[in-house]
C-alpha cells in the first residue's frame, strides 16, 4: 500500500512475500544493531600485522564484532551489509574510530613505536 502510494494516484503495486519479509527482517536487523550499539554490545579486536623480517609488529587492522547476548558473537557479515544500507552505519563509524584512536594512547604507554592502525570506513562516512 505505502509503495503505491508513493507512485500516486490510479496505481496497483503488487505485493512480493519474499521481499517483504526481507524488508521486514532487515529493518529488525538495523534496530537491533542501534540497539548494540547504545548497549555497548559491539567489541573491536585488533589485528597484529607483523613485519615478519624484523619480527616486529608494525600495525594493527581493527575489527568489529558484536557481542549479542543471546547468540554470542556476530562477525560484521552477518549484520554490516544491512546496515549499510541505513544511517546508522555513519554512527557505527564514528564509534569505531572513537574507540580506535582511544586505544592509541594505551599501546603508546607500552611502546615508543609509532604503530599503523587501519579500519575500513563507508563511503557514507565522506558526506
Amino acid at each position: 500500500m505505502y509503495r503505491a502510494k508513493q507512485n500516486g494516484k490510479n496505481c496497483i503495486c503488487w505485493i512480493d512475500v519474499d521481499s517483504c519479509q526481507k524488508e521486514q527482517t532487515s529493518l529488525e536487523t538495523i534496530k537491533r544493531a542501534k540497539q548494540a550499539l547504545d548497549s555497548n554490545e559491539l567489541t573491536l579486536f585488533y589485528q597484529p600485522k607483523v613485519n615478519i623480517l624484523k619480527y616486529q609488529v608494525i600495525g594493527f587492522k581493527t575489527l568489529l564484532r558484536w557481542h549479542h547476548p543471546e547468540h554470542g558473537i556476530i562477525p560484521p557479515a552477518e549484520f554490516l551489509p544491512v546496515v549499510e544500507q541505513s544511517d546508522l552505519i555513519i554512527e557505527i563509524g564514528e564509534w569505531v574510530i572513537n574507540q580506535a584512536m582511544a586505544q592509541l594512547p594505551q599501546w603508546k604507554k607500552r611502546s615508543s613505536m609509532a604503530y599503523q592502525h587501519k579500519y575500513c570506513i563507508t563511503p557514507l562516512s565522506y558526506r
